[in-house]
């Protein structure tokens, strides 16, 4: 419900990171499933997309245990963003605490190949 919500006082363009934002919100929030909602909801408005959003999706769908949906966005992930700086991302949003190191240790165990980037100390 949060999310049709959202649609409609969407105060901007669909083209910019508006629902992504609040799908990480509702993320670090502990709110998986609002979360999903917010993401789906930008894909369907044809939103932006991109490895520093996708990563937040993966994670929400493995809490929620869609385990195998998790493990395609990471493996797609791994293909597409090897470089990608995962852990700082998550940790800019997140900060240093519990949802990120919870967060940082599924994707690992769901196979996110954190190694090739030099990782911020937690």
């Amino acid at each position: 419900m949060l999310a049709s919500l959202a649609k409609w006082k969407n105060p901007v363009e669909p083209r910019t990171p508006y629902l992504n934002v609040l799908g990480i919100a509702e993320f670090a929030a502990g709110n998986d499933k609002g979360a999903i909602e917010f993401f789906d909801l930008n894909t369907q408005s044809w939103g932006p997309g991109g490895p520093h959003m996708i990563i937040f999706q993966a994670a929400a769908l493995a809490n929620l245990g869609k385990n195998g949906e998790a493990q395609d966005l990471i493996s797609e992930l791994n293909r597409s963003h090897p470089s990608f700086p995962y852990e700082q991302w998550l940790g800019n949003w997140l900060k240093n605490g519990p949802r990120l190191d919870q967060t940082i240790d599924l994707l690992s165990s769901l196979g996110l190949d954190m190694t090739s980037v030099t990782s911020q100390p937690r």
